[in-house]
């Protein structure tokens, strides 16, 4: 007899951790939610225009500078130059301050599209034009200082903002 109630023990015991096991392999469930937006982004660097060192304004001096622009997952946009910082300055008639600050002494240029110097490069408005592209592209802009009277000795300088829409 004692067998059997050592056996009944052992049974008794095996069920259980049998009903244990079984009580711990209940699970709870969710869902884990994965999401990502797939967004349009432009970048543009900065450019430098440098009409060098002049000794002398009596004639026009030219110069060019490269705008990169990199777009990704967008149409076309559109490159807009504001008028900068000059005192009455507007896309068609642009001013390099002295200093970059002292607007009683200026130097006219200009900023175009176009080799020739004849398509305004602005924002839009008055006879400017605007550039437009897609993707990754280089834009030239053509600088020109006009012929005019020489101004005070130093160091000219503006700031035009390039403005990219898409």
């Amino acid at each position: 007899m004692r067998r059997s109630v050592s056996k009944i023990a052992y049974i008794g015991a095996c069920a259980c951790v049998l009903s244990w096991s079984a009580q711990a392999a209940t699970t709870a469930q969710s869902n884990l939610h994965v999401h990502m937006t797939v967004e349009e982004s432009c970048t543009v660097g900065d450019a430098d225009l440098d009409f060098g060192s002049v000794h002398d304004l009596s004639s026009e001096r030219n110069a060019q500078a490269t705008i990169a622009v990199n777009c990704a997952n967008t149409g076309a946009y559109t490159i807009a130059l504001d008028p900068g910082q000059g005192a009455g300055a507007a896309v068609t008639q642009r001013y390099m301050k002295l200093g970059g600050t002292d607007g009683a002494h200026q130097v006219s240029y200009g900023l175009f599209s176009d080799a020739s110097r004849s398509a305004v490069w602005g924002d839009g408005t008055g006879s400017s034009q605007m550039m437009s592209g897609a993707g990754t592209s280089s834009f030239t802009v053509y600088g020109q200082v006009p012929a005019q009277s020489l101004p005070a000795l130093g160091s000219y300088s503006d700031t035009v903002t390039i403005s990219v829409a898409y």
